[in-house]
């Protein structure tokens, strides 16, 4: 086999692959819970180099990715390995057929390739989907493969479909599978805690610094990770009618809410516009540089430099392009004028929907491709998209990413899946060491950063998890902004806190929330004494809600006694006049 000494794992690399080489050959299945950056795709080839696996199929659900797949395995330069998928003319390589490359493994036992499928299409197929499939993928089910690699597992795996794909390949009992994903939050209950490889945001920060304690004179692997940072605002005060009143959360969904207008007889095209366009220029005007806010983000001088280059994740396909439209706009009074504006949302037609999956990925890739046309050609970008380039794909630029959709009960996978696409190692004048999330709802952000938190923390012991929060919050500092009042959360009012978001949500919800059933065997396993805290802060919600009523009782009454001593005084005085009259 060829050596692959080119390439110097890190250290945490060449554990996850001694541990995973060693695992399977007692166990069949395998997860790395690395997050983005980890250096999953390079890892998983040399996993597959060092087991002399001679057919390894890579599934996922981002068929985007498959050029990154293709060129790990160029770094590793393996010879005799061929690179094959559905759709090699896509690929800018040497990519083939799999009739081609099955051929050549036949021929020469020394042969050995990685062949590249879609979950989209292999659950199209008959084989698995038996009422609506069509004939297609027998020779991928029919192949004796090696070895499984799972790309971003947490994505469509766990539908029935998803399932009786992965259950189809997996037949042969042979076959050893490789899982990897960065939030791996919806799977973890598959593996044991030996069947599963931990690297998050805190290790990879901690051996960061310790990297530069122990060897100061020698280049730093992890210098160009940038340490993440989270500012959340309160829009409470300035935006007040898009406050949800039963969390306290932000509506983008109803501040973008689009309308269609229908064409009128000069141009004879119909448009769409938002609802509430006035509010969305005052919101737009109100994050610029021209906020009479100074802690708001193209205002504040902290952040200064930190936002050339951003994505903007907002609602919809139609409210990115009446946005689009908006920060375009060239007059004297549009604060984002100098910017160039990359809406990647796509077209959200029912043809693009319907269209196949490789339609769909170069899609995927003409975005990504005027994205860094736009960086090269412009020093002030925006991308704005509605979940096109959150996963899978990598713009060193990008320094933030600002969260324009979603409420309080947006989950941490695809949070955390789509603020990490700023922190991609990025070298120019200068190295991205500061990377930031810019979120507009306090509550959602500390309920995903205790998500986050409770997902990483491999053990059932209280103080372990305090003190992994205690590292996050460190390592990731979490700052609200509330009208001109700035607050970092420290681990004391970070507990305190998202424990009373979730028991306003219990409240609201009338114990029927995603917050305690969603999360139920994460308590079991991670913090069961939450629940004991979560129960002392419903009393005292309870509590104070009753104190409230009784204050607002009070106070009616009151008001009702005042009317009415009042109506009793004026109404001599009324008839006074009436009786002289007489």
């Amino acid at each position: 086999m060829a050596s692959t000494n080119n390439i110097v794992f890190r250290s945490e690399q060449q554990q996850a692959i001694d541990l995973t080489v060693n695992s399977l050959k007692r166990n069949r299945k395998m997860l790395w819970n690395a997050k983005m950056r980890f250096g999953k795709t390079l890892c998983a080839l040399e996993v597959a180099r060092l087991c002399g696996y001679r057919r390894t199929l890579i599934l996922t659900h981002r068929p985007n990715v498959r050029g990154e797949w293709f060129e790990s395995l160029l770094k590793l330069k393996l010879d005799g390995w061929l690179f094959g998928c559905k759709d090699p003319n896509a690929v800018a390589f040497d990519a083939q057929t799999f009739e081609a490359i099955e051929a050549k493994a036949k021929q020469d036992k020394n042969t050995h390739y990685i062949y590249f499928a879609s979950m989209q299409d292999l659950r199209g197929s008959k084989r698995v989907n038996q009422q609506k499939g069509i004939e297609k993928n027998d020779h991928i089910f029919n192949t004796h493969w090696d070895f499984l690699i799972v790309d971003e597992a947490h994505e469509g795996i766990m539908s029935r479909l998803g399932r009786d794909v992965i259950g189809e390949l997996q037949k042969r009992r042979t076959l050893r599978t490789l899982y990897l994903s960065g939030t791996p939050y919806n799977i973890q209950q598959m593996f044991d805690n030996t069947e599963v490889y931990h690297w998050d945001y805190c290790m990879e920060q901690a051996a960061k610094a310790a990297w530069t304690q122990d060897h100061a004179n020698e280049p730093n692997p992890y210098e160009g990770l940038a340490r993440m940072n989270i500012i959340t605002y309160n829009l409470a005060r300035e935006m007040r009618s898009y406050r949800i009143s039963e969390t306290g959360a932000f509506n983008f969904a109803e501040l973008f809410r689009t309308e269609n207008v229908p064409a009128d007889e000069a141009t004879n095209c119909a448009t769409t516009r938002f609802v509430h366009e006035a509010d969305v220029r005052k919101f737009v005007k109100l994050i610029s540089k021209n906020s009479t806010n100074k802690l708001y983000p193209y205002a504040n001088k902290q952040l200064a430099g930190s936002l050339d280059h951003t994505i903007w994740y907002v609602p919809g396909v139609q409210a990115a392009h009446c946005l689009a439209r908006i920060l375009s706009e060239q007059t004297p009074d549009n604060p984002f004028g100098q910017y160039a504006i990359v809406d990647v949302a796509g077209e959200g037609n029912s043809a693009e929907e319907r269209s196949d999956i490789y339609e769909q990925t170069k899609h995927e890739r003409d975005a990504l491709e005027r994205v860094k046309t736009a960086i090269a050609n412009n020093k002030l970008t925006i991308t704005l998209s509605c979940g096109r380039l959150t996963m899978g794909v990598s713009v060193p630029e990008w320094t933030a990413v600002l969260m324009l959709a979603g409420a309080a009960e947006t989950g941490g996978m695809r949070y955390f899946q789509t603020i990490f696409r700023c922190q991609s190692p990025y070298t120019d004048a200068r190295v991205k060491t500061e990377c930031y999330a810019i979120d507009f709802s306090p509550c959602r952000t500390l309920t995903v950063v205790d998500q986050y938190v409770n997902n990483n923390t491999y053990t059932s012991n209280q103080e372990e998890r305090v003190a992994k929060l205690t590292e996050f919050l460190d390592l990731c500092p979490i700052t609200e902004i509330s009208a001109s009042k700035q607050t970092r959360f420290d681990t004391e009012s970070f507990i305190r806190n998202v424990t009373s978001a979730y028991s306003d949500s219990l409240i609201r919800n009338g114990f029927r929330d995603d917050c305690l059933y969603g999360n139920l065997d994460n308590l079991r396993q991670q913090d069961i004494r939450l629940l004991d805290q979560v129960a002392e802060a419903i009393v005292r919600g309870i509590a104070s809600e009753r104190q409230r009523n009784r204050e607002m009782i009070a106070e009616s009454l009151g008001r009702n006694k005042r009317k009415t001593t009042n109506n009793a005084k004026e109404k001599p005085a009324r008839e006074k006049p009436a009786k002289a009259a007489d």
